[in-house]
C-alpha cells in the first residue's frame, strides 16, 4: 500500500536497427472491459469467485510482462550486436581494401625505381 504504481523502462524490439525505449505499467492492473455499445453490464460467472481467479491469475500476468520486457531488451540487444559486428565487418573490408591498394602502389613504385635504375645503369656503361 506504501506504492501507488509500478512501471517498467525497457527497450522495445522493433526490428535489427531500431529498438525504442517503453514505459509500460504494471501495477495496479487495469481492468478495461469493452462494454457493449448500449451501455449495459454483462455478468460475468466466474468459478471461483473473481477475487480468487485474480489472486491466481494476477501474479502470472505480472511475471508475463516483465518476461516479456526482458525478452524484448533481450533482442534488442543481439540486434544492435548484430548491427555493430555488420558495420565493424564492412569497416574491416574497406581498409583490407584500402590498405591493399596502397601496399599494391607502393611495390609498383619500388619495382619501377629498380627498373630506372638499372636502365641508367645499363645506359651509363654504354
Amino acid at each position: 500500500g506504501a506504492v501507488g504504481q509500478v512501471r517498467i523502462v525497457y527497450n522495445q524490439f522493433i526490428n535489427a536497427l531500431t529498438q525504442r525505449v517503453d514505459v509500460a505499467p504494471l501495477l495496479p492492473l487495469s481492468s478495461d472491459v469493452e462494454q457493449p455499445s448500449g451501455g449495459a453490464q454483462i455478468p460475468y460467472l466466474t468459478e471461483p469467485d473473481p477475487s480468487g481467479v485474480l489472486q491466481a491469475l494476477a501474479p502470472r500476468l505480472v511475471e508475463a510482462q516483465v518476461e516479456g520486457a526482458l525478452l524484448d531488451s533481450i533482442a534488442g540487444e543481439h540486434g544492435a550486436r548484430m548491427t555493430a559486428m555488420d558495420s565493424a565487418t564492412t569497416n574491416a573490408s574497406d581498409m583490407i581494401h584500402r590498405l591493399t591498394l596502397t601496399y599494391n602502389r607502393a611495390r609498383q613504385a619500388a619495382i619501377t625505381s629498380e627498373l630506372l635504375d638499372i636502365i641508367n645503369g645499363a645506359n651509363s656503361i654504354d
